[in-house]
């Protein structure tokens, strides 16, 4: 048992390089049906579901997940957040199955395809140090509360990081087990904290790949726990708080790499003979260390 209260149940070994993970709050039949379809059209490959501290009412739904090899299910006492469901799985993935390389997550609402899920899968491996979306395009039918709120996260992380994402909320992406590692130190624990990962890439220059998949959203998207104004703002924040930094970080670096310039410069100006010749020389090394390390 962790410090989150993880069960574990269904242990068994695999060498696949690729793992699915389903962090899961209270679901619906839609996760059994996404976890059988899986597990039929991808019998060798884990498929590790977390419970995070879902209410006796979908009790059921847990009971009646497959007790095959290849599916696993994990369970925090607790509620804790779907970031944290991601990283207790990317640590338990890391710690029982060293052959995995790939991780993809999905959600266990229903909004993403066995075959959707399976290609990002391929996709990853084919990119192997890469981050893979499966990028949903926006058009038709979808709830308006999700077509703003991932239009205007999409358009502040753009602004903030330069980066052109077109679907910065989806749940469906494949993550390289050491990248997903590196993640488990990010303090965020919700929504948030898929946000964090893409901030992350940024700061990491982890190439993110995007590639077309289906949307889908079933009755309105009325199962889904995110809170469109707490965890949008929560989302916005971290995109805040990251862009805050690296402005920070640019003018500390800007500044240590020419406060010594000016210093010796206005030292050199005022001074004569061999110390004006020690001090043209401590300038010029100087300068040599800041061109080598800025």
């Amino acid at each position: 048992m962790s410090d989150h209260g993880m069960l574990e149940i269904n242990s068994a070994s695999h060498s696949s390089t690729l793992s699915f993970l389903i962090p899961a709050y209270n679901p619906t039949q839609e996760l059994l049906q996404l976890v059988n379809n899986l597990a039929r059209q991808a019998p060798d490959t884990l498929i590790l579901v977390v419970n995070d501290g879902s209410s006796a009412q979908s009790d059921d739904v847990f009971l009646a997940i497959p007790h095959q090899p290849s599916v696993h299910l994990v369970t925090h006492e607790l509620h804790s957040g779907k970031g944290q469901a991601l990283k207790t799985g990317i640590e338990y993935v890391a710690r029982h199955y060293p052959s995995c390389t790939h991780i993809v997550t999905a959600d266990a609402d229903g909004q993403h395809t066995v075959q959707d899920i399976l290609a990002v899968g391929n996709e990853a491996q084919l990119w192997r140090e890469h981050v893979v979306l499966g990028t949903r395009t926006f058009n038709g039918d979808v709830p308006t509360r999700s077509w703003i709120g991932n239009t205007i996260i999409s358009a502040l992380f753009g602004f903030c990081t330069g980066l052109k994402l077109q679907d910065t909320q989806t749940g469906l992406r494949a993550l390289p087990i050491e990248f997903g590692l590196r993640c488990l130190t990010i303090p965020a624990s919700g929504y948030d904290f898929e946000m964090a990962m893409l901030i992350e890439c940024h700061a990491l220059n982890v190439t993110i790949k995007e590639i077309a998949i289906t949307t889908i959203y079933i009755e309105g998207n009325r199962h889904s726990h995110f809170n469109p104004l707490i965890d949008s703002l929560k989302v916005c924040r971290v995109i805040i708080q990251s862009a805050v930094s690296s402005c920070k970080d640019m003018v500390i670096r800007t500044t240590a790499a020419f406060l010594p310039w000016c210093i010796l410069s206005i030292h050199v100006t005022r001074t004569r003979g061999r110390r004006n010749a020690l001090f043209q020389r401590t300038a010029g090394e100087a300068k040599n260390v800041i061109r080598r390390y800025w």
